[in-house]
């Protein structure tokens, strides 16, 4: 008896149960959609966070006294290192240089007069590198998903 009045309550749920026009569900859809969307979106933007933090917590040498040939000057020294800068002197130039650290190097403007100081700086930079592309491929992969999320309009 008890089965009869649980099948009885279902069979008069599904009578009253309201019935979703295709617009309706067409809306829920998207609506789901969007919000995994949106979810996608704040992972990955967590992700790239960490590896801005990762970026910061990469060490940066201290430079100070290394010989270095620049591209257009030529050579000099390395008087002040300090984070991601460094300022250097060369010959022949009246005023110092600023420089960003690993770029100066990455973009062939600066080597270093002692390959062993190379190869070590090569190993920092190459970490630059990796972590670079993985923010861009993360900016890319944001980008992908706002776009998506804008294509779906309710």
């Amino acid at each position: 008896m008890a089965k009869r009045s649980i099948e009885a309550g279902s069979e008069a749920t599904r009578k009253t149960a309201v019935k979703k026009t295709p617009a309706q569900k067409e809306k829920e859809n998207k609506e789901k959609q969007l919000a995994a969307l949106e979810l996608m979106k704040k992972d990955r933007i967590r992700e790239k966070a960490g590896l801005d933090d990762a970026a910061k917590a990469l060490t940066v040498p201290d430079i100070t006294g290394t010989e270095v040939i620049h591209k257009k000057f030529g050579g000099g020294k390395v008087t002040e290192s300090n984070g991601k800068y460094f300022v250097a002197e060369f010959e022949g130039r009246p005023k110092p240089v600023k420089m960003k650290f690993p770029d100066a190097f990455d973009k062939g403007i600066l080597t270093l007069k002692n390959e062993a100081d190379s190869e070590t700086i090569e190993k920092i930079c190459e970490q630059f590198r990796n972590l670079d592309n993985r923010k861009e491929e993360m900016d890319k992969k944001i980008y992908d998903i706002s776009a998506e999320m804008s294509r779906i309009s309710l």
